[in-house]
């Protein structure tokens, strides 16, 4: 049999008629669709590329920029720990110019300010009624201060001894008494009598006051054999306060006491056993003796 060659394909010797060997048509066009490139395009861009080389990444901070950061940052710092020590020591020189302002207007208050101070008396007998004993005070309040004092407000309360405590008990309920006194002022100062009421240095006024010794009091207290003349007796003592004021201080100010009471009805009785009171009798006002005992003023 014999093989007749394929319209399509190409003999190896075979040439085209103008001395080229033949080629494709896919090669041809795309030889001719492929554009020729001049030479100066080529060095253009071989250019461009070197210098681009010298450029950092885009996630990359140029050196000269991130040292001027460093730097602004390192003296932000510094201008900020400055400023907290001399926040600190402006701090400490304002307490110290506060605390020489408290000791200034202490030292004034001391010299310029009112000062009062107490005396009492019996205003009326020592009634003994219904297992109580109730009493009337005057308690004249003076002023040796250097300055008015305002809206004064005394009180006095009777108290029963418990035990032998003669001292501390009555300091700290005379220092209770007080705070009941601030109370009780809170409420009445709009008063004109409380508010109206004033001492100039030097001069005094003296307030009436009406103690009581309630049954349940004297109950709870120790009670005592007075012996014959005296019998079943209590010792009582006499506590107090003044409240005050005045134009440059916003506080009040307090006087508070405590009296020792005695009785010379019968001057048969020896002088120690005369601070015990009978209970049931009934001293008169004349008989009444008041010894301080303690005073405090703040």
């Amino acid at each position: 049999m014999t093989l007749e060659p394929d319209s399509h394909s190409i003999l190896p010797d075979q040439q085209g008629t103008d001395g080229v060997t033949p080629q494709t048509k896919a090669t041809q066009e795309s030889k001719q669709a492929t554009p020729e490139s001049p030479v100066g395009s080529y060095v253009q861009t071989a250019l461009e590329h070197k210098r681009n080389t010298h450029h950092c990444r885009p996630d990359q901070t140029p050196i000269g920029k991130y040292i001027l950061e460093v730097l602004a940052a390192g003296i932000l710092g510094a201008y900020t720990v400055a400023a907290i020590q001399q926040l600190r020591v402006m701090s400490g020189q304002l307490t110290q110019m506060t605390q020489q302002s408290n000791t200034i207007q202490r030292q004034l208050e001391a010299t310029d300010r009112p000062w009062i101070t107490d005396t009492v008396r019996s205003a009326s007998e020592f009634t003994a009624s219904n297992g109580a004993f109730s009493w009337a005070v005057t308690i004249r309040a003076e002023n040796v201060g250097h300055s008015v004092a305002t809206a004064i407000f005394p009180q006095a309360k009777l108290i029963a001894i418990q035990g032998a405590d003669f001292i501390d008990a009555p300091r700290r309920k005379a220092r209770e008494l007080c705070d009941e006194v601030s109370a009780r002022f809170e409420k009445v100062k709009k008063d004109p009598v409380v508010w109206s009421n004033a001492i100039f240095p030097g001069d005094s006024s003296e307030f009436t006051s009406n103690p009581i010794l309630w049954p349940s009091e004297i109950n709870s207290a120790t009670t005592f054999d007075g012996g014959v003349k005296v019998g079943r007796s209590v010792i009582p003592m006499l506590i107090g306060c003044v409240e005050y004021h005045y134009a440059t201080s916003e506080k009040p100010h307090k006087t508070w006491f405590v009296y020792t009471l005695a009785h010379s009805d019968d001057p048969t009785i020896p002088l120690p056993t005369r601070v015990f009171f009978s209970l049931g009798k009934t001293v008169p006002s004349a008989n009444m003796v008041l010894i301080k005992a303690d005073q405090l003023a703040d």
